[in-house]
């Protein structure tokens, strides 16, 4: 049997690309005996972008790995240059040899992944390092903590197992345009801070890190999906425990001091959150200012308005947010949100419980879930449902996909 290249620097993104081509083909032939995968073998359809992406030079490796030993059959696509609209992609096929190996694969070895702790508990640390100019920093670092069971970690554990089970046993995959994507991660865990009363939150799912534009294409059991969204959630969530109401405005995090209304109220929105996470304002600047300079899809952009991160510039917007929300300001740089996060932990479990009674599966992305389209108007009904009985209020519901920026009209 051949052998795909050993070296080390190829090792892990190989078998990423290599799982999530046997998972995708088995997964359509579970579907229809008959279904293909569709690939494409032009180099220029790959793009260099983030963690995410897939790349051509190991598409091509393991599709060549697999055809070389049997596991798989393709029928080649064709590129038309002068009109790539009309180009095809390859489709291939499993056979039977890929197939019995898959089957052959002893079944224990999930049940004992269903069977492993799913809570996780954490606290930071502060070490002692080297910047990258040379001079002394304390560095942040989470430190795993053990802990002993009690009743309550046993309900909580218990509960993630039956979410966990239904999710294993669920299709979860993307739309066959995007069907290289790696979909096999879908085991929640909890990772709570400090103690059980902080943090608290789901993660794991491979839904939670895709770029957002990408969710809109996910299937559940191959049946299209929609995606609902609590509004404004941890700012409505401070003006419910003090049992006042938000601000009647169109929207919670918009201002107006920018001309670019969709960059100023996703740099609110997130501005915001790291001010409830904060313990004051220096911490909450240097948030904006990691946020700001990171490479992920959860990359800060600046208003043109906002020329730095440094403290003279970000000052006025956290000023600005506190004259907006003066009902609750008490909560700004009070490090709150680590309790936010555990309420609205919390009222996901319920949600998703709920479902999972009923064998169907949600995806959770904290602050908005994703379910099949046919249960739409039942999950809506829940999220309102669940967060009037921790909350005793109300709170705005909206399609997850549709960013609020672009629909609101400002005066």
């Amino acid at each position: 049997m051949n052998k795909l290249p050993k070296q080390e620097k190829y090792r892990i993104d190989i078998k990423k690309h290599l799982s999530a081509i046997i998972c995708d083909l088995f997964s359509f032939f579970s579907r229809n005996p008959d279904g293909c995968l569709k690939v494409s073998l032009n180099r220029s359809n790959y793009k260099r972008s983030n963690n995410n992406s897939i790349s051509y030079r190991h598409v091509k490796r393991v599709i060549d790995f697999l055809l070389q030993n049997d596991f798989i059959r393709q029928t080649k696509g064709r590129h038309i240059a002068e009109n790539p609209k009309f180009s095809s992609f390859s489709k291939i096929y499993a056979t039977a040899k890929l197939l019995n190996l898959i089957a052959s694969v002893n079944s224990r070895e999930i049940k004992q992944d269903l069977n492993r702790s799913f809570l996780e508990l954490n606290e930071t640390v502060f070490v002692n390092g080297i910047s990258r100019t040379g001079k002394k920093k304390k560095f942040k670092r989470k430190k795993k903590l053990n802990f002993i069971p009690d009743l309550n970690t046993k309900k909580m554990e218990r509960n993630l197992s039956f979410i966990n089970e239904l999710l294993m046993n669920t299709d979860i995959r993307i739309d066959d345009d995007y069907s290289m994507i790696d979909t096999s991660n879908k085991l929640l865990k909890r990772i709570f801070k400090k103690d059980f009363q902080h943090g608290g939150r789901f993660y794991g799912g491979f839904w939670q890190n895709i770029p957002k534009y990408l969710r809109k294409f996910i299937l559940i059991n191959g049946e299209p999906t929609v995606e609902l969204d609590f509004s404004c959630y941890h700012v409505s969530m401070l003006y419910s425990l003090q049992g006042l109401i938000p601000p009647e405005t169109k929207d919670l995090y918009y201002i107006g001091y920018s001309k670019d209304k969709r960059l100023e109220r996703n740099f609110n929105k997130k501005a915001i959150n790291i001010i409830f996470n904060s313990r004051n304002e220096e911490n909450a600047r240097a948030g904006v200012q990691q946020k700001v300079y990171t490479d992920t899809e959860d990359k800060l952009i600046l208003p043109p308005e906002i020329p730095s991160c440094k403290m003279k510039d970000l000052k006025p917007i956290f000023d600005l947010l506190k004259k907006k929300h003066k009902q609750i300001e008490k909560y700004f740089f009070s490090g709150k949100g680590i309790d936010l996060q555990f309420l609205d932990s919390q009222i996901a479990e319920a949600i998703m419980m709920h479902f999972a009674k009923k064998k169907i599966a949600v995806l959770v992305m904290h602050d908005s879930f994703i379910i099949q389209e046919k249960y739409s108007n039942e999950l809506k009904d829940k999220m309102l449902e669940i967060y009037k009985y921790y909350y005793h209020s109300d709170i705005g519901i909206k399609d997850g996909n549709i960013d609020l920026a672009d629909i609101m009209s400002v005066d």
